[in-house]
């Protein structure tokens, strides 16, 4: 899919479950924790790494989990929103991010396994360019000149993480 017609529709997505960008409604985060949507897709997850949920609902609007296998760690992160997954490895002990996409070249086996268990489950991983791309949502703790699509699908935290 073309990165704009991403763009849109996830626009409209959030338009849906927020109701308005500028009062936003978080009724959908209930609904959706009670709903347990990904419960079979972290089963098939749990066969690769050791998964340990990490959600904080004070900040995040989606499933949080950090990955391990061996020494490597990684975050995931599903979305309440919609079928959109981000995921970025962790290099240095915590200190340094990078984010894990299809289109890059030094993914591992494991890596690869992954997003393909995602995509087989029709969840959407995005890259760097989409979580970037500016929003005019209102949050509680992201300043509005720095909203943009990974906060509005993902957490409501000013810095980016993988920044």
């Amino acid at each position: 899919m073309l990165k704009k017609q991403k763009i849109q529709d996830i626009m409209s997505l959030l338009m849906v479950k927020y109701k308005s960008l500028e009062e936003p409604q978080f009724f959908f985060i209930n609904e959706t924790v009670m709903a347990h949507p990904y419960d079979l897709v972290i089963k098939k997850i749990e066969e690769l790494f050791f998964v340990k949920h990490d959600t904080d609902l004070n900040a995040d609007v989606s499933f949080r989990y950090v990955l391990t296998r061996g020494m490597s760690k990684w975050n995931l992160q599903l979305s309440m929103l919609g079928l959109y997954a981000v995921i970025w490895r962790i290099v240095e002990r915590g200190q340094t991010l990078e984010i894990i996409e299809r289109e890059r070249r030094d993914l591992s086996e494991v890596e690869q396994e992954l997003i393909g268990v995602l995509e087989e489950n029709n969840i959407d991983v995005l890259g760097e360019d989409i979580l970037t791309y500016p929003v005019p949502l209102k949050l509680f703790y992201t300043e509005p000149e720095h909203t943009c699509i990974y906060q509005a699908l993902f957490g409501d935290y000013d810095i980016l993480p993988w920044q």
